[in-house]
């Protein structure tokens, strides 16, 4: 069974996201999409509920702490990083159910992710890290599909991938695909913490490396902690996930098969991640910012915790 992230979208979503790749899905995966479209009518009355429940207490709701954010490429460890730090029960990380169903995952995860438990893979498929609905996951596959603006947005449609890295960074978006973007970020956090606004909200997308600038503009005292590795394992541990994922994924158009591409997409992508990490990195404050090495971190786990938590004054 493929998967794909595009099941937790609306309707009016996925029509969004048509028209950005020009209506272009390959033949052989037309009853892929209709399936999708199908799905996402069935759960369009779920959303306009969700809305109008949610809406009345989140809509001036204000982060009682700012967020810290988990920076770094795919593979430098930023899952590992996100796993520990969620141990802590004074934080709060978005799971994913919550990411994959962002219009619907408060009516409905006390039921749903039951129900769908057994087609979600026990391992992850890149490094046989636990998979479940209840785990720490990335908050950017919720963001895309909040907004529709997001660089993964170029897996499902491979052709589009350059029109979607533009949100790698955001650099070269438009003024209002940033302001949306920002105003989905607001909505989820809200949404994610009104209920337990005693906890901490804790961040992971690596995506988030190159967002520096516009995210101090949503939270300006957010945290930030930056893990990095060897950049050579970094670069054959992406290629082993590409490749992994590509077998697994469920496309709407051709995917990348050819090596050649698939090494310069790896590298440009982490040019590109790394030069706005360096450009944006003095924005933030020293006090509210804490790097380390994955090797250190795999190496001596509870003395880089402490590291992070006396770095950031983050309660003991």
């Amino acid at each position: 069974m493929k998967i794909t992230f595009l099941g937790g979208a609306p309707p009016g979503r996925l029509w969004q996201l048509l028209r950005q790749v020009r209506f272009r899905v390959a033949p052989r995966y037309i009853p892929r999409l209709i399936f999708l479209f199908l799905h996402s009518l069935l759960q369009s009355g779920a959303v306009r509920m969700e809305r109008r429940v949610v809406r009345k207490h989140i809509q001036n709701a204000a982060l009682r702490f700012p967020p810290i954010f988990i920076l770094g490429h795919w593979r430098s460890g930023t899952t590992h990083l996100h796993y520990l730090l969620a141990c802590d029960p004074r934080f709060q990380t978005i799971n994913t159910y919550q990411t994959l169903f962002p219009y619907t995952f408060y009516l409905t995860e006390a039921i749903v992710p039951r129900l769908l438990a057994p087609l979600l893979p026990g391992k992850r498929f890149q490094d046989n890290l636990p998979a479940g609905f209840d785990r720490p996951d990335e908050d950017e596959i919720a963001l895309g599909l909040l907004c529709g603006y997001s660089p993964y947005l170029g897996w499902p449609f491979p052709e589009a991938e350059q029109y979607f890295r533009r949100f790698l960074s955001f650099q070269n978006a438009e003024a209002q695909e940033r302001e949306a973007w920002m105003q989905s970020f607001l909505y989820l956090a809200r949404k994610l913490s009104w209920q337990t606004p005693e906890r901490r909200l804790v961040f992971k997308s690596p995506a988030h490396t190159a967002r520096i600038a516009w995210l101090l503009r949503i939270w300006p005292d957010a945290r930030f902690i930056h893990i990095k590795r060897d950049p050579y394992a970094v670069y054959r541990s992406s290629l082993h996930f590409y490749n992994v994922w590509r077998r697994h994924f469920a496309f709407l158009q051709k995917p990348i098969v050819s090596e050649s591409a698939m090494n310069e997409r790896v590298l440009s992508v982490y040019d590109e991640l790394y030069a706005r990490f360096a450009d944006e990195r003095s924005m933030i404050p020293e006090r509210n910012f804490c790097e380390l090495r994955f090797e250190d971190l795999e190496r001596a786990p509870m003395a880089q915790l402490e590291r992070i938590y006396a770095t950031l004054k983050l309660p003991d």
